[in-house]
């Protein structure tokens, strides 16, 4: 009888181990899918930081691209005034410009025109030297 109840302790205590592991591993497991999750949600955030940061980005492009021609526009706009304005009172016409290589300077009637070539009065060739500015 003394032999038969320790083998039953025994398997008892074996019982009791081995539940203990199950749990153990059980635990594990838990904890392993929690960080996986864990990891799995800061990947999602991050890549969403990214995707906002990306669009304000293209964002604030555009805006810069919107200014530079407005720039651009205004600028046009006021060198066709000034020089309808100098040209109709037939005085000197000095109108400051950027040429192809990007160096400001000053066209001055009956100079010859660097973008057409042509040498005749420069009140001809507003429109030739407007559309060819830039700011």
């Amino acid at each position: 009888e003394e032999e038969e109840e320790e083998e039953e302790e025994e398997e008892e205590e074996e019982e009791e181990e081995e539940e203990e592991e199950e749990e153990e591993e059980e635990e594990e497991e838990e904890e392993e899918e929690e960080e996986e999750e864990e990891e799995e949600e800061e990947e999602e955030e991050e890549e969403e930081e990214g995707e906002e940061e990306e669009e304000e980005e293209e964002e604030e492009e555009e805006e810069e691209e919107e200014e530079e021609e407005e720039e651009c526009l205004e600028y046009i706009n006021f060198c066709y005034k000034l020089v309808i304005s100098v040209c109709c009172e037939r005085s000197v016409v000095v109108v400051p410009h950027k040429d192809t290589s990007g160096v400001t300077r000053h066209v001055m009637r009956g100079e010859k025109c660097w973008c057409c070539a042509s040498q005749r009065h420069f009140r001809c060739h507003t429109t030739c030297h407007a559309r060819s500015l830039q700011p």
